[in-house]
């Protein structure tokens, strides 16, 4: 699973042809070059869309060109001057958010932004000064390697106190260690479903659900699609992916 991706819809499309998109344990910045969405009743080219548990509904503009920023929001304290927790489950326009660095770089389309979210990553950035921000990073990386971990062993991993990892996980990442443990393993379930032809009761067992039936439960829940549902958009070819 990778932390970031950038990538380019000339035309973007919903994926599933609802218009409902996923629940996302990443930060999601958006911009469009032409075109636009509404998102919350608001027209908007170019927006963040914060960590949620739920699914939220886009609408697509005709001819919409965009590149989507997919991060880790851990980063989010470094690259936009403000805690992920303070985006978790909202969506702002990018104009509404501090004129960062990276913020001005993307808007004006230079290309410094990818080395400033290169520095951040590697912890070079000014923004990584707080210790809730290293100790948010240790929990989304630990997670990510094992999402079935209990809070409790996460804690006893990283040398901190349950109360102290949930509080720096809430600033930081904008959820719970559960949430995100959660979120995590639905992401990597929904990589397994786009790559692998094996069944999706081996998927689910891989993934680390209890059974298939727990992963339709968790999918209902974060995408109001099913498993097989997906699998059968990725065969039938149509990849224009969700911009959230």
């Amino acid at each position: 699973m990778q932390d970031v991706t950038v990538t380019h819809y000339p035309d973007a499309a919903p994926l599933f042809g609802t218009g409902v998109e996923m629940a996302t344990p990443s930060l999601k910045i958006i911009v469009a070059r032409s075109g636009a969405f509404t998102v919350t009743g608001r027209e908007r080219t170019a927006f963040v869309v914060g960590p949620r548990t739920a699914p939220v509904a886009v609408g697509y503009g005709p001819a919409t060109d965009c590149h989507e920023w997919s991060l880790p929001p851990w980063i989010s304290s470094a690259l936009l001057d403000v805690p992920g927790g303070e985006l978790s489950g909202r969506i702002h326009d990018l104009s509404d958010l501090p004129s960062s660095p990276f913020l001005r770089s993307l808007i004006e389309g230079r290309p410094e932004s990818r080395t400033l979210v290169g520095e951040a990553l590697a912890d070079r950035s000014a923004g990584r000064r707080s210790s809730d921000g290293a100790l948010a990073k240790a929990v989304w990386v630990v997670l990510q390697r094992s999402p079935d971990r209990t809070v409790a062993a996460v804690a006893e991993l990283l040398g901190v106190g349950t109360r102290r990892l949930q509080q720096a996980a809430r600033r930081e990442l904008g959820l719970s260690p559960k949430e995100i443990a959660r979120l995590l393993r639905h992401q990597q379930a929904l990589e397994m479903i786009a790559s692998r032809p094996t069944s999706l009761a081996q998927i689910a067992q891989d993934a680390g659900y209890a059974d298939q039936s727990h992963m339709t439960r968790e999918f209902a829940a974060f995408g109001a699609i099913t498993p097989g549902d997906l699998r059968r958009v990725y065969r039938s070819g149509r990849r224009a992916r969700v911009p959230t």
